[in-house]
């Protein structure tokens, strides 16, 4: 068998492979990071309706939320003024980056390999 056909056999396999692969945001992966999350985004609410501002750290969140709780949410926050972003990371296939931004209240994911 030729060099450039073993080429086309792997390129074809691995189109293959990943299109049955569900797209950034979506699938058990997603799915696990939006539940980890979702504590978190609760305390946020409830920081934000008690102080009228976010958090500069999830860290002020404590101890309305369990530090185990914080930490096994494995997200980074980012507050900006009278906004924020939570965000979260997993992998396969490739590595995929999802934020919740508070002003916009939903998830943006994208992808890349």
């Amino acid at each position: 068998m030729s060099q450039r056909m073993l080429s086309s056999t792997a390129c074809f396999v691995a189109i293959a492979t990943l299109s049955g692969c569900p797209p950034p945001g979506e699938g058990s992966k997603a799915q696990a990071g939006y539940q980890r999350a979702a504590p978190v985004l609760t305390a946020l609410a409830a920081y934000h309706a008690e102080h009228h501002n976010y958090p500069d750290s999830l860290v002020q969140l404590m101890p309305g939320l369990a530090r185990s709780t914080l930490l096994a949410a494995a997200v980074e926050y980012r507050h900006a003024g009278d906004d924020f972003e939570l965000s979260f990371r997993y992998f396969g296939p490739g590595v995929n980056d999802c934020t919740y931004r508070g002003s916009e209240r939903k998830w943006s994911c994208s992808g890349h390999f």
